[in-house]
């Protein structure tokens, strides 16, 4: 696992996963027991369906330091947004993700435990299987 955590107030977890060779990667979401998504099927070409993107303000407190970390995908007709963001100014991290619906436009925020991640966005920046994007 790269980056994981477990959704507020729920079992449920949302992962990011690679082979130890880092032959593929996946999203997976459920419990331990139960995985009700993992994307993609497709393991053999599975870094082109994600893309990575990120905004990084240092400076701290001083210069409201922001740590935005956005990994993106398509699966049908929705578009998935896990997110890990951090502000400085007011010391707060979240997790979770964001689908929307392409065909109304609809958003649902699914909200992680901050105190449940394992792991970091971090390592995508370098990875060179994954578009990565500075926003």
């Amino acid at each position: 696992m790269l980056f994981g955590f477990q959704v507020a107030d729920s079992k449920k977890i949302i992962s990011i996963c690679t082979a130890e060779d880092e032959s593929y990667i996946v999203y997976r979401f459920g419990t331990r027991d139960n995985i009700e998504l993992e994307f993609p099927e497709d393991r053999e070409s599975s870094f082109s369906y994600f893309n990575y993107s990120y905004y990084l303000r240092g400076g701290g407190l001083e210069n409201t330091g922001l740590d935005f970390d956005h990994f993106n995908f398509s699966n049908g007709d929705y578009q998935y947004q896990v997110y890990s963001e951090y502000e400085a100014e007011t010391g707060i991290r979240s997790v979770g993700i964001r689908v929307t619906d392409e065909k109304t436009g609809k958003e649902t925020d699914i909200t992680g435990d901050s105190n449940s991640v394992i792991g970091s966005m971090i390592p995508f920046r370098e990875m060179e299987k994954i578009i990565v994007n500075f926003e």
